[in-house]
């Protein structure tokens, strides 16, 4: 991602207050007095500088930093190494081998590549082995303890949010803007390989949860969705307004892509699609990789 759409998310983290861009690798005294930081906060994964030296050694002997625990399974490079695994999918391909591609023609083949493996009957091919292991705890943690009050207007919005991304944020925000209190749907991982292929989610349900609710316009998550919007989903939450974004964000299979998931939303005139000014989605991350790849 590039620096700005990572600012984007950070600003859109719903326990960041001021967000600082283009400051340099290694912290010093200076920056934090600049920026009035009482102190400088990071994992307990030591951070090195081209040296192999401790880069935050200065701080630490002024007695202004914080160590966290970093969170148990939750690795950068381990979903790097999940997104990669797409890329991959080349090897079994052969139009790749055979002639040069742009990456939005590598796109459209890769597409194809897993409507075939959504009909293997090998579980393991549909599987993902994720290291995250989810508790009530950490849910807590990262939950919100408020309720809709009486009169609020609850919008609701559905997806896999998988990578979550400067997009995700944009939308989030504009749909928060509709109402009082956001409900966020997320489907669970078979309905995820089902609709979008077999290589999807990248991330598990309970990670994508985690990285909802950090999202600061988000209010609440119903975990493992329905895909079909549903009178008893609407029902049980009082949703007023169902919202939207783009249809080609991402595009499901072919057998989901005539299906209208938000055809009771429609009927009961609580629908609406917004145009996001963020076009990212997951297949933009995977054609970076690709076209870096070519250089």
């Amino acid at each position: 991602m590039t620096l700005k759409e990572r600012a984007a998310i950070a600003r859109g983290i719903k326990w960041v207050d001021e967000v600082v861009e283009g400051v340099p690798y290694n912290p010093t005294i200076e920056i934090l007095n600049k920026l009035s930081c009482d102190f400088n906060a990071h994992g307990d994964d030591i951070a090195k500088d081209s040296n192999g030296e401790d880069s935050n050694i200065e701080i630490k002997k002024a007695g202004r930093m914080k160590i966290f625990k970093r969170t148990e399974g939750v690795s950068t490079t381990d979903i790097v190494g999940r997104l990669l695994q797409i890329t991959q999918l080349s090897r079994d391909i052969s139009e790749i081998d055979s002639k040069p591609m742009r990456s939005g023609q590598y796109i459209n083949v890769l597409r194809e590549a897993h409507r075939k493996a959504s009909d293997e009957s090998d579980e393991e091919s549909k599987v993902r082995a994720v290291k995250f292991l989810a508790t009530s705890r950490r849910l807590r943690q990262f939950s919100n303890s408020h309720e809709p009050k009486p009169g609020d207007k609850i919008v609701y919005v559905s997806g896999s949010f998988d990578i979550f991304h400067c997009g995700d944020v944009e939308f989030l925000q504009k749909a928060k803007e509709m109402g009082d209190f956001l409900l966020v749907g997320l489907y669970d991982d078979k309905i995820c390989r089902e609709v979008y292929g077999s290589n999807y989610p990248l991330l598990s349900l309970h990670e994508r949860v985690l990285n909802v609710l950090a999202c600061k316009y988000v209010d609440e998550v119903v975990i493992g969705a329905p895909w079909f919007i549903t009178e008893d989903l609407v029902k049980s939450f009082n949703i007023q307004l169902i919202v939207d974004r783009d249809p080609e964000f991402q595009l499901p299979q072919p057998q989901y892509a005539k299906s209208d998931n938000f055809q009771l939303a429609r009927e009961k005139g609580i629908y609406k699609q917004i145009v996001l000014d963020n076009k990212i989605n997951i297949d933009t991350f995977i054609e970076r990789i690709i076209d870096n790849r070519d250089k």
